[in-house]
């Protein structure tokens, strides 16, 4: 599975208009300590032509605020991927597709689809043997949200994940990491 393990789609970021993303360099823009709170911010501007992504994660006790820019001066399909191991539900309303998500970049191997839209603020959890982790979104307009598997560590394993897509020049995913047993 080298088109998987090589693909944008099958790591914890964002994939623009499902394709790969350059080998290029990006820039730390932050990495702060104080008072228990870490933050980091970097920022890729060459990952995709005429789109700009930062990232910044803010890490404190039990919790990780992640806010992930995306904008450009054209409208293009962002894709905001997370994949965890455990048992995945949402609080949305979640319709099953047969086929997989795509035909290539890495979006083939991902099977197990379903799809839900939101506008509103939501959720999705992993339960891996009573670790809990959930990941509470911000609301935003037009929002498309897909679950599915994808190949894990050893190929044949199956890891549930999550992709948040949506449809514009500039958008924000902004999600707050939440650990409990």
């Amino acid at each position: 599975h080298g088109q998987w393990y090589r693909s944008t789609i099958a790591h914890n970021t964002v994939s623009v208009d499902q394709q790969l993303q350059a080998n290029a360099d990006g820039a730390l823009d932050e990495w702060t300590v104080k008072g228990g709170l870490t933050t980091l911010a970097a920022t890729a501007a060459k990952a995709y032509p005429g789109v700009t992504l930062k990232r910044t994660v803010k890490l404190s006790a039990g919790r990780i605020d992640d806010r992930f820019e995306c904008a450009s001066d054209t409208e293009h399909t962002y894709d905001w991927a997370f994949h965890v191991a455990g048992t995945l539900t949402t609080s949305l309303k979640m319709e099953p597709q047969a086929a997989p998500l795509g035909e290539d970049k890495g979006y083939q191997h991902v099977t197990g689809v379903a799809r839900g839209k939101t506008g509103g603020a939501w959720w999705v959890r992993w339960d891996a043997g009573g670790a809990i982790l959930t990941l509470r979104f911000e609301a935003a307009p037009d929002t498309e949200v897909i679950t599915g598997v994808g190949p894990g560590r050893d190929p044949r394993d199956r890891v549930p994940l999550v992709i948040v897509r949506r449809r514009a020049a500039k958008t924000v995913f902004a999600a707050v990491h939440e650990v409990s047993k």
